[in-house]
């Protein structure tokens, strides 16, 4: 798709390069590769672009690299991104099974929402899941 000439991608190059080196990491899993791509994703994210961190966190945790994902998404602005539903997407699991996803959740309004819909997400009455959300949350005094 990124090489045919008839796409209607209208993407610019740098893109087009952040793409082609997640493609090559996800497909070779090697560090090598996976750390071209986080050079390139790194050079091109911006406090100002929410949604670039939120899409760039879930590529990290696609790859394995979770930390980084929790990195990416600390440097989010005053701004909210509008596209948080990929921190629900099945491969993030990795991200929230971390009790440091609940302090992501509260910057990003979604602790406070939960609280006062008193329904809070399915992953957090999953069986066997490591930690108690409510409980992290009380925790950060927020």
């Amino acid at each position: 798709m990124l090489d045919d000439p008839h796409n209607d991608l209208d993407m610019p190059p740098d893109r087009v390069a952040i793409w082609r080196a997640f493609l090559r990491a996800r497909q070779t899993r090697s560090a090598a590769d996976i750390d071209q791509f986080v050079r390139l994703t790194d050079a091109q994210l911006g406090p100002q672009d929410p949604d670039q961190r939120v899409a760039a966190a879930t590529n990290y945790v696609i790859l394995g690299r979770t930390d980084l994902a929790f990195t990416a998404l600390d440097r989010i602005g005053k701004a909210a991104p509008e596209n948080t539903y990929l921190l629900f997407l099945d491969v993030m699991g990795p991200l929230r099974a971390d009790p440091r996803f609940i302090a992501v959740a509260a910057r990003l309004g979604l602790v406070s929402i939960w609280r006062r819909t008193n329904h809070w997400p399915d992953f957090c009455s999953a069986p066997g899941f490591p930690y108690n959300c409510q409980g992290v949350a009380a925790k950060l005094a927020i």
